[in-house]
């Protein structure tokens, strides 16, 4: 039995994770922005970095994401079909258009 590169629980941690880090940047900068506007500037300044700490947390998680599919998808043996399909067709051979 082959176990995977990448266990499927990392890949839905990421996903899930991205997800709850695009709401909280998404609220945290919409609430630093109502603050503002209120007038309270010590919240808004501090609610801004919280703000850009979740979206540098979500593009670190998105680019982990990333690079745990590329390594699932380098991970996978090429199937006989596909290798039968590039050995079916050469690149030099045009495929032949239909005869109406």
């Amino acid at each position: 039995m082959q176990y995977p590169v990448v266990p499927r629980w990392v890949v839905s941690c990421l996903l899930a994770g991205g997800v709850v880090l695009v709401a909280g940047a998404a609220t945290s900068g919409a609430l630093a922005a109502l603050l503002g506007l209120l007038g309270d500037s010590a919240a808004c300044r501090g609610l801004s970095w919280v703000a850009v700490v979740l979206a540098l947390a979500l593009v670190t998680d998105l680019v982990c994401l990333i690079f745990a599919l590329a390594l699932h998808a380098l991970a996978q043996p090429p199937t006989f079909e596909e290798s039968e399909e590039h050995e079916a067709q050469p690149a030099d051979v045009l495929p032949e258009e239909p005869q109406a």
